[in-house]
């Protein structure tokens, strides 16, 4: 690993193409008010004041989360070399490897070590230090890193590493840690030995601010301040601000005046590096000092601005001109210093000011705001004495980059109103402006236009958006303008019914404005609607798209809805909150004509669709699949369980498609039917959606179970039954017991077949077998276990089972059952008198050995095996014969004769020999061959065989020459 490279790249700053997540939480809850200007702003999406919680975040127990690292040998005999040295802050597992990736193993000086260095020499050595800022994985990190000396083995090269990770930052900016006591400089393995470490790092920042002022107003420090404010501003997105020093004082105090032109929040989104070498300069670093050395390297890079200690710029025309450098186009940052540095008795207070900015206009990380914002915002709030130009500048800088915090600066928000306004009402498709500014409920922009798009959405103007296209804002809930037009949008909807309702409720869900506790009204108006829409489910065809913010409130109307009609009782009613109460409709124009969604809309971001193996058979008449034709004999154990409840009839309460409610599981159980399923608390829509998840929650089979067997027989949905026989063994076998009155023969098969021999299915078919009735549901699981737990003599009971349809026994038990199959295949055949159930006659056993071999016609036999029974070929019958001793010692005389009369059968011969061919252990498949070809006339030449058993056959057939 390089000097300085640390693991991964994390995304730091504001660098283009970093990955902004959707948000798709609530914001946080801001006052907007929008103030009188001179302008008017338009009526029609106009921000009026909202009232403003805000919620405290918990900070942790400790801040600083500590590592130091290094290779040394404790004095304690433990195994020594790299290893962590100090751990602070209680850091988590996930901390702690967080830590670790920034740890540094190489410290690439640009100049010579001293063998034996003196304490001044330590001192006067550079330091790595560099900050990362916070992404959406981790806060902030600060990697500090000295050369060490040797280690305990003599090798050079060692280096102490001091990682910290802020996790509730203050009003401290990151560079107020340079040059702090807390920061070791060990020399060698005994000093790393002794360092320790405090819980809190001292900051500078007292010392910091004063030390800045002066520094501003200083020739030969203003200069590069103001090119590097500037360069900063050209690199937001991609490039880096390079110090050419071998002073690092001179590259901190450059990068600490910068990060006091911001905010203590926005420096916090810089990432910077005091000491890097030219050739370890990584993308993501915003502001790095190289030494000397290192000037024509990294003037020799792209997408860098070089600023050299003793290089002074000057600024000619709009930009700043550097020596061999390349220019730095000059910017409103730059303009704003100056104007400040203009008025000496206010910048002082003004540094002072941009420190206590935090508390109403903090940035947060994931925010794309420029560098500059924090002081055009103080200077638009509190000009001073600026001229009026200047302070239409900071103005116009502060709205075009603008943090959610900002939202409650109403002299910001109303500028930044006024335009998104005027350029959505004049956009013949508001959502595609709306879809211009950051998807993102922080931003001011998207917030405004995103509220004048969905006003003109309701009141008809606009089309319905793809729920893709609006981010989540609860602050419109509590929009009184917003609301009363989303209520009368309902009300429309609820006279008329269309798909086009079904975009408006999901719109209503996706931006937040459907909540019960600010609006009740329009959520009981919502519901209602909701409730309503599986009538026109036909016309959504066969696939829906639900947004995943929408997906508990459309649950929560349609199981109300559902509750409205079915009879109260203490299953139904005990985890189903009260519906809110609705008031009656008013009466309302139709609904406006607008478009519903685009053709081809986006895909949804939150939500992924996955389409689960439904086991709901969507019908014409009912969604809720009825029960199929039920063959063979009802079950003969009706021992209720003990939570069995009396059956009762269910209305047609259930109205949800197939398709509907694969998109209401689309993300998982919703929460309301999950509160439900826990306590048992089941309806026929809750059985319904708990069925489509089964297979990522088998668990929830078993009450699932117990809930359909209340249900009257013409309700229980087969299908639903069919799937649950399917989830692991365990899980069926319990829904079996748990009520077996509704598995069928049918089901009882399916359950065998549908799972592999284990302890659950011998224990389910000793339970079916003691039943001792003469049915499929005795004879198969009996079959299971003569073959594969307790063998015994076959009988023609047993075998009768198999003139009956097993279902998919292939599937597991074709191996085990070939014995039984091939034996019934040929006495069926021989003795279709005996083996053969007609109608109602009585089964008779028949002692097989007791027939006459010689009344046996076996052309006559071989003619019927193949056509009585062409999905076994005769071939296949007599390769189980002679392969299979258990066959063998099973088989009446009376079939050994059909076999040795099939003997001449080439196919047969070969079928024997090839299936075997590779298989060099198969020594009773050629013993089966040597029978069948050296001592019954067949012949080797003729046979198509693998080379392996030609060769031991003729082996064979030499040995039984010689002798």
């Amino acid at each position: 690993m390089s000097q300085g490279q640390v693991g991964g790249p994390p995304t730091f700053g504001h660098r283009q193409g970093r990955t902004v997540p959707e948000n798709t939480s609530p914001a946080p809850a801001a006052r907007i008010t929008v103030p009188q200007t001179e302008k008017p702003v338009a009526t029609s999406g106009a921000v009026p004041p909202t009232p403003a919680p805000t919620v405290a975040k918990q900070p942790p127990a400790t801040r600083w989360a500590q590592l130091t690292y290094a290779s040394f040998d404790r004095a304690d005999g433990s195994p020594g070399g790299w290893q962590e040295k100090d751990i602070v802050g209680d850091p988590t597992d996930e901390e702690r490897r967080t830590l670790r990736r920034y740890v540094m193993s190489q410290f690439s000086y640009h100049g010579t070590l001293p063998k034996f260095a003196t304490p001044e020499q330590v001192a006067a050595l550079p330091v790595r230090f560099a900050y990362h800022a916070p992404d959406n994985e981790r806060p902030g990190i600060y990697a500090y890193a000295v050369n060490a000396g040797v280690d305990s083995t003599g090798r050079p090269g060692n280096v102490y590493s001091h990682i910290l990770m802020d996790r509730n930052p203050d009003t401290m900016r990151p560079i107020d840690l340079w040059r702090s006591p807390s920061f070791a400089r060990p020399a060698n393995v005994d000093d790393i030995l002794h360092t320790q470490i405090a819980e809190t790092p001292l900051n500078m920042q007292a010392g910091n601010l004063r030390m800045i002022t002066k520094v501003l107003q200083t020739q030969g420090y203003t200069e590069p301040i103001l090119a590097a404010a500037d360069a900063l501003m050209n690199t937001q997105h991609k490039g880096t601000v390079v110090l050419v020093s071998d002073r690092q004082d001179w590259s901190a105090i450059v990068i600490m005046a910068v990060q006091y032109l911001m905010s203590p929040s926005l420096a916090r989104t810089v990432n910077w590096s005091v000491y890097e070498r030219a050739r370890d300069i990584r993308s993501d670093m915003q502001i790095v000092a190289v030494p000397e050395c290192d000037r024509e390297d990294v003037q020799r890079m792209d997408h860098t601005y070089v600023i050299c200690d003793g290089d002074i710029p000057r600024i000619e025309g709009d930009q700043h001109v550097l020596g061999q450098s390349r220019a730095i186009p000059v910017t409103a940052f730059s303009t704003l210093i100056r104007a400040c540095l203009a008025q000496p008795q206010e910048l002082v207070s003004r540094l002072e000011a941009l420190t206590r900015m935090d508390q109403w206009a903090r940035v947060e990380a994931h925010e794309n705001v420029q560098p500059v914002w924090a002081l055009a915002a103080l200077l638009a709030m509190e000009p001073g004495s600026l001229d009026q130009g200047t302070a239409d500048l900071a103005l116009d800088v502060a709205t075009q980059s603008f943090p959610a915090s900002a939202r409650t600066i109403d002299k910001l928000f109303s500028r930044v109103s006024q335009g998104v306004v005027e350029r959505v009402n004049g956009s013949s498709d508001p959502w595609s402006v709306v879809s211009e500014y950051p998807h993102d409920a922080h931003s001011a922009e998207r917030f405004v236009a995103q509220r004048v798009a969905l006003i003109a959405t309701l009141e008809g103007r606009a089309q319905v958006p793809h729920p893709s296209q609006v981010v989540s804002a609860p602050e419109l809930a509590k929009d009184a303008e917003v609301v009363e037009r989303a209520v009368n949008r309902v009300d429309q909807e609820r006279e008329r019914v269309t798909e086009s309702s079904f975009s408006v409720a999901e719109m209503l869900c996706a931006t937040g404005i459907a909540d019960s506790d600010s609006n009740p009204q329009l959520t009981a108006r919502l519901f209602e609607l909701i409730a309503q829409l599986p009538q026109v489910g036909p016309e959504y065809g066969n696939h829906v798209e639900l947004d995943a913010r929408a997906i508990d409130v459309f649950t929560q109307a349609l199981l109300e809805a559902e509750n409205a009609h079915i009879p109260e009782s203490p299953e139904t009613t005990s985890a189903v909150p009260p519906r809110p109460a609705a008031p009656p409709p008013r009466p309302t124009a139709p609904p406006p004509a607008a478009p519903t969604r685009p053709s081809a809309p986006p895909p949804v971001p939150p939500a992924k669709s996955p389409e689960p193996a439904s086991p709901w058979a969507p019908k014409s008449d009912s969604p809720w699949a009825p029960p199929g034709e039920r063959s063979g004999s009802q079950p003969a154990h009706t021992t209720a369980n003990s939570d069995t409840q009396q059956a009762r009839p269910v209305a047609e309460t259930l109205a949800v498609s197939a398709p509907l409610a694969r998109a209401l599981v689309s993300n998982g159980l919703p929460l309301p039917v999950k509160e439900r399923v826990d306590t048992n608390a089941f309806t026929p829509l809750t059985a319904q959606l708990t069925a489509l998840i089964l297979n990522n929650q088998p668990q929830l089979a078993v009450p699932l179970t117990r809930y359909l067997q209340t249900l009257s027989p013409d309700k229980q949905p087969t299908r639903v039954l069919k799937h649950i026989v399917t989830l692991p063994i365990e899980v069926a076998v319990e829904c079996f017991h748990s009520a077996p009155q509704l598995f069928d023969t049918d089901l009882i098969l399916t359950l065998i077949n549908a799972h592999a021999w284990s302890p659950e299915l011998k224990n389910l078919c000793e339970y079916l077998v003691a039943d001792g009735s003469a049915s499929r549901r005795v004879w198969y699981p009996c079959m299971l276990l003569d073959t594969y737990d307790q063998p015994r003599d076959i009988d023609s009971a047993t075998l009768m089972a198999v003139t009956y349809d097993l279902g998919d026994w292939k599937r597991h038990h074709q191996q085990a059952m070939s014995s039984y199959l091939y034996t019934y295949q040929l006495a069926s055949t021989l003795f279709p008198g005996s083996y053969r159930l007609e109608k109602n006659a009585p089964v008779q056993s028949v002692n097989v050995d007791d027939i006459d071999p010689a009344s046996v016609d076996p052309d006559r036999v071989r003619r019927l095996l193949y056509l009585a029974h062409p999905d076994i070929q005769p071939e296949k019958l007599v390769v189980l014969a002679v392969t299979d001793r258990k066959v063998q010692e099973a088989m009446p005389s009376a079939t050994l004769r059909v076999v040795d009369m099939m003997q001449g059968n080439r196919r047969i011969i070969n079928a024997v020999c090839e299936q075997f061919a590779d298989d060099i252990y198969a020594e009773d498949v050629v013993d089966c061959a040597k029978d069948f070809i050296t001592a019954r006339g067949g012949t080797l030449r003729k046979i198509g065989m693998g080379i392996d058993v030609k060769n031991t056959l003729k082996s064979l057939q030499r040995q039984e020459d010689q002798q």
